[in-house]
């Protein structure tokens, strides 16, 4: 039986919500956290692995947020839980 840690599910809805938002439509923190009910400080970690290994832009500014870098066809469960596991994430090529 494959166990998935919380933060491996966590992290895989709000990709997938990312993802339904459409492109170029920034979604806050805030809201990812309150729309897939996962723990605010969580959703802050988590988020923060994805940007370090370019599954995610941030955007500045009063409607800011985080965007999908990648197309979604092309991400990969092997490689979110990758992120996710890692103890540090390192940084995306070219960044």
């Amino acid at each position: 039986m494959i166990r998935i840690t919380a933060m491996e599910e966590y992290g895989v809805r709000c990709l997938v919500r990312l993802a339904r938002n459409g492109a170029g439509q920034p979604v806050t923190c805030a809201t990812l956290s309150e729309a897939e009910h996962v723990p605010p400080l969580f959703a802050e970690q988590i988020l923060r692995r994805f940007r370090f290994g370019g599954l995610v832009t941030s955007v500045r500014g009063p409607h800011g947020g985080y965007i999908l870098a990648k197309d979604p066809v092309t991400i990969t469960l092997g490689e979110v839980n990758r992120l996710l596991l890692q103890v540090r994430p390192e940084p995306a090529q070219g960044l």
